[in-house]
């Protein structure tokens, strides 16, 4: 039996619960999507190319009988948008780092937290075996970065 982690194209095993292993079935998938932003696309061409070629999104991936929940109503949806792929983008797992302290509870009783700042986070290197390169990574951290809202 393979459990999933919050982080899709990898996984953990039931013998290790705090290692994630690559998920062979689905890893050629973030390659691609860091290759094609590589190429100048931007999240939203990447996403519309994802939903052309019918891969299927993060969420429905993990879920366990094929729906999603949307709205608190369980779905059917393979949809990606821009803001998964931005998000994959720019997590630190695909290059074997773990990232903690991304929110800080300020009130235990209400339980509200606030988010940290990205520079203020807490970065382990190395825990697993990365998909990307760190190289390939810091290129596309440029190019998102150099980007702007059209809207």
């Amino acid at each position: 039996m393979v459990f999933w982690s919050n982080t899709y194209w990898y996984k953990t095993l039931p013998e290790n619960k705090n290692q994630l292993v690559i998920d062979e079935n689905v890893k050629d998938n973030v390659i691609e999507i860091f290759r094609l932003t590589s190429l100048g696309n931007g999240a939203y061409v990447i996403a519309k190319i994802l939903n052309e070629k019918g891969i299927i999104t993060p969420s429905l991936y993990r879920s366990p009988n094929g729906y999603t929940i949307f709205n608190r109503h369980y779905v059917e949806s393979n949809y990606w948008n821009a803001e998964t792929v931005l998000s994959i983008l720019k997590n630190k797992t695909y290059i074997g780092n773990m990232t903690f302290h991304k929110e800080e509870c300020i009130n235990h009783k209400t339980k509200k937290t606030i988010r940290i700042k990205p520079k203020d986070y807490k970065v382990v290197k190395n825990t697993h075996e990365p998909i990307i390169d760190e190289e390939t990574f810091n290129k596309v951290q440029i190019l998102i970065s150099s980007r702007y809202n059209t809207h």
